[in-house]
């Protein structure tokens, strides 16, 4: 518990001085799939989610803290998830020539998740339900198409819960729209 506890301030911290930097924020929706077979027999083969992203005013920075809040929920014949990751971590742009078009960037992110489900194991009639904070991380691609538009790929790792591996892509679409 100890662990978390630091774990939960040191990503607040890291929050907070991320949003005194120069940034805008934008709505995301996306595309999930899940890695395991088992969670896709589960609770179906995607699912959409969505979340609040941010970037930077200005593109070609060597290195800035990320942050990121995702939403995403699947249900199917019974079974139900809810996943709320908040994570922080670092960004860079790949290529310094800002004048041309897309600028592509790479981002790792770590943080806590917010996970709620109910899942009876396919193949059995055992049924899983937790509710629970689980330790997350994140590994994003992606290009800035315009000053206001992000394209993203992205793998999603969580901490197994009752033995379901809850790691998944996704595809993502980020729309700039508030800046300070």
């Amino acid at each position: 518990m100890r662990a978390r506890t630091i774990l939960a301030i040191t990503i607040l911290g890291a929050a907070t001085a991320s949003f005194a930097q120069d940034q805008q924020f934008g709505v995301r929706v996306g595309y999930s799939q899940f890695a395991s077979g088992e969670m896709r027999d589960a609770l179906g083969t995607g699912r959409l989610s969505f979340g609040l992203g941010r970037s930077p005013k200005k593109f070609g920075q060597k290195f800035r803290i990320d942050t990121d809040l995702d939403f995403s929920s699947q249900s199917r014949n019974g079974n139900r998830l809810l996943l709320i990751p908040v994570t922080v971590g670092v960004a860079t742009d790949l290529s310094q020539d800002v004048t041309g078009g897309a600028v592509p960037y790479v981002a790792a992110r770590v943080g806590l998740a917010y996970m709620n489900y109910a899942i009876t194991r396919p193949g059995t009639a055992n049924r899983f339900s937790a509710t629970k904070i689980v330790p997350t991380m994140n590994f994003e691609v992606g290009a800035r198409l315009q000053k206001n538009m992000t394209l993203s790929a992205r793998y999603n790792l969580y901490q197994k819960s009752d033995g379901f591996d809850f790691n998944g892509f996704q595809i993502n679409l980020t729309y700039t729209f508030f800046k300070f």
